[in-house]
Parts: C-alpha cells; sequence; structure tokens
C-alpha cells in the first residue's frame, strides 16, 4: 500500500513539472523579466507648467526612457530607464540644458524584484 502511495505521488509530481515546464514555453520562449532604474533629478529653473512639460519633452526624446515627470513647484522630475542602459549623465544633463534649465543632482535608483533598493547619488 505504502508503495502505491509513493509511486502515485512521484507521478503527480512528475506531471505538475510537464505541465509547468510546458506552460513556460507553450508560446514561444519566455522573455526574462529586465530589471529598470528609476533616475531622479533636480534641476533649477522651472517656475511654471510649461516649464514642466519641455523638460519632460526633452527627457521622453531620449533612447529607452519611460514614465517621465516633473514638477516644477519641488524642482524635481524622474523617469525610468532600463537598468544598465547606455543613457549617462552628460545625456541627461544635455537633455535638460537643451530645455532651458540647470541639473542639480541625480540620484539612479535600481527597481530589482526585492523591497531593497540600491541608491547612487551624483551632484553637478
Amino acid at each position: 500500500m505504502k508503495t502505491i502511495k509513493l509511486i502515485s505521488g512521484m507521478l503527480i509530481v512528475a506531471a505538475f513539472l510537464a505541465v509547468g515546464s510546458f506552460q513556460g514555453n507553450a508560446f514561444g520562449k519566455t522573455k526574462p523579466a529586465s530589471k529598470t532604474e528609476r533616475v531622479n533629478l533636480v534641476v533649477s529653473g522651472m517656475y511654471c507648467p510649461y516649464c514642466s512639460q519641455a523638460l519632460k519633452t526633452k527627457l521622453s526624446s531620449l533612447k529607452g526612457v519611460e514614465n517621465v515627470s516633473a514638477n516644477y513647484k519641488t524642482g524635481c522630475a524622474s523617469f525610468e530607464c532600463p537598468y544598465l542602459s547606455k543613457l549617462n549623465k552628460a545625456q541627461i544633463n544635455n537633455a535638460v540644458k537643451s530645455a532651458g534649465f540647470t541639473l542639480k543632482e541625480v540620484k539612479y535608483v535600481e527597481k530589482p524584484a526585492q523591497k531593497t533598493a540600491k541608491v547612487k547619488t551624483s551632484s553637478w
């Protein structure tokens, strides 16, 4: 009797493993979850909603940049981009300058799957 229960239990586990591996590949290869990072900026020279919009437009034009926000009241802007993207501080600074503002600080915040986050800060 114990042997039958053991064999049936092993068959059930094998069935779950087979179904799980089939579902993962049922529609082709699954893409691994990519990490993104949030880039927070401190910008001076924004005085009105049009300033915020101009900065958002310039930052949105950078390759890979998504979810751009800018607030003229706080002097802050932020966006998300792929982690370890080829976007560097010089490109961010050029975008901010071309919008007519001055970049004061850049903070890179990695957004991993876990709850913890790593923060790198750079002042201009």
